[in-house]
């Protein structure tokens, strides 16, 4: 039996490890405390990670802990304790399976799927209730996460079958490590294995050791925060002179208008958001970006504001022709037709709509 000393006050005590008595219980731990994933371990630069789901249905079973951090990135993981037989070869085949599955999943999916678990009650009592771009700054010791940089990141690693997979073990089984190291070498995804090791020194205290397995290939470099010079160089090298035109018209209006000056970090294309605050409280409540696209922040209003005053500007914006939204706006992020953004007379309409609902905001102070 694996044994640790624990020195304290020039005292030693030798604690036994103790055997998981299920599953259940190494996926609480996991569940509750994300931070025994030491992605670091494999990738310095790697943010924390969020536990956005236990349990997640997919149609040949079920993920039993899935996470994602603030770059958008899924990470999968699938416990087994060492005397389970499926912890050899055949518990690789089913998070690739799982992976192939998540793999389908948007944006839309990833947020809808953290916000229904961040409101249960099985979430981590420091993050339930919240939203996930209020957990995920949260986590990162309140450094704001935009919504579009966030999203960009998730269907840009779904698109390229990057998701990070952890099988998780009580104690490492040889054939398991060989594998995954052999996979490694070969795939485009990462097959990690995580051993964690339970050593109970008292009925109230539990030293909980992690070893992670695998390799990660280095990540690209973090996304930096965008500015209005970078902004205006990327839209005019990439946009047709009418997209440049009301671009910088809309930009213009919620630079105007914000409280505060909030710039995206996405990789490939910069925004700019349209930020007021509300009291204590601060709303996101649109977005340009360098590619001409405006978007409005249903889903980062829902609970911020007063219901009547969100329905009110899809009431405004659907009234506009050529301009529909979805039906249920929860935790929808959806764009202006550009071809509304182009004829003048509708981008009045659009900026007017949302010139009243700046005033409501503010005048909620």
């Amino acid at each position: 039996m694996k044994k640790i000393l624990v020195v304290e006050n020039r005292k030693a005590q030798l604690v036994d490890a103790k055997k998981f008595e299920s599953e259940a219980i190494l996926q609480t731990y996991l569940e509750q405390f994300p931070s025994l994933l030491p992605v670091w371990e494999v990738d310095e630069n790697a943010p924390p990670l969020l536990t956005i789901g236990r349990e997640v249905g997919v149609p040949f079973g079920s993920v039993d802990l899935l996470f994602t951090d603030a770059n958008g990135l899924l990470t999968v993981v699938e416990t087994k304790l060492a005397r389970n037989p499926e912890a050899r070869r055949e518990v690789i085949g089913q998070v690739i399976e799982y992976a192939s599955f998540l793999s389908t999943w948007d944006a839309d999916r990833v947020e809808r799927q953290a916000n229904d678990y961040l409101r249960s009650q099985g979430a981590p009592d420091d993050y339930r209730g919240l939203d996930l771009y209020e957990a995920l700054s949260k986590l990162g010791g309140g450094v704001d996460v935009a919504a579009e940089a966030f999203r960009e990141g998730v269907e840009d690693n779904l698109k390229r079958g990057r998701i990070r997979l952890v099988i998780a073990v009580d104690e490492m089984v040889e054939p398991l490590r060989s594998t995954v190291t052999f996979l490694n070498r070969l795939s485009p995804f990462d097959i990690l294995v995580l051993q964690l090791a339970d050593f109970q020194e008292s009925a109230a205290r539990h030293i909980l050791i992690p070893s992670l397995f695998g390799y990660s290939p280095p990540p690209p470099p973090p996304p930096t925060p965008w500015d209005e010079d970078r902004f205006i160089e990327h839209l005019r090298a990439t946009a047709d002179a009418e997209t440049v035109r009301y671009s910088l018209e809309i930009y213009n209006r919620f630079k105007e208008w914000a409280d505060e000056h909030s710039w995206g970090s996405g990789r490939t294309f910069g925004s700019f958001n349209l930020v007021l605050r509300a009291g204590t409280t601060r709303v996101n409540l649109a977005g340009i970006t360098s590619r001409g696209d405006l978007y409005v922040n249903f889903g980062g209003m829902q609970s911020k504001i007063p219901e009547a005053l969100v329905r009110s500007l899809a009431e405004e914006l659907t009234s506009i022709d050529g301009l529909t939204l979805p039906r249920d706006l929860t935790n929808k992020y959806p764009p202006i037709p550009k071809p509304v953004l182009k004829d003048p007379t509708r981008l009045g309409q659009v900026m007017n709509a949302i010139s009243k609902a700046v005033s409501e905001i503010k005048a909620l102070r």
